[in-house]
């Protein structure tokens, strides 16, 4: 079974977000995916570092990272950091960008293109 993490706002997610979020995820649920979805499967309520390293893990384990991107999202930013890393090492994800948000102009699309640099 291929494994999905899902690269997404957590915190500054707004319900609008989340809904898309959790249709998103029970769609690929129901195509036969096994979904790593942050908000429902790290705990949350974990130190920062603990946050970090549960998603990390998750990341280096997935087939493949769905991305929901936010400029704003300083998560994930760190998530992209991870997977940057995973890739550097050789351990390299298909990477798709389901949806973004950019509303700064200059770091947005940087971070974008860096993604983009990752398939």
């Amino acid at each position: 079974m291929e494994k999905i993490y899902i690269l997404c706002p957590v915190s500054m997610a707004n319900d609008k977000i989340r809904e898309e979020l959790q249709s998103y995820v029970s769609f690929m649920e129901d195509q036969g995916f096994e979904v790593y979805y942050p908000a429902r499967d790290t705990e949350q309520g974990a130190t920062p570092m603990e946050i970090c390293r549960q998603n990390f893990k998750a990341i280096r384990e997935a087939d493949r990272v769905d991305i929901f991107y936010s400029d704003k999202s300083l998560g994930s930013h760190l998530d992209i950091g991870c997977l940057v890393e995973e890739h550097l090492r050789g351990n390299k994800k298909e990477v798709n960008i389901v949806s973004g948000t950019i509303t700064n102009d200059t770091t947005g699309y940087q971070i974008l293109e860096l993604i983009n640099q990752l398939n």
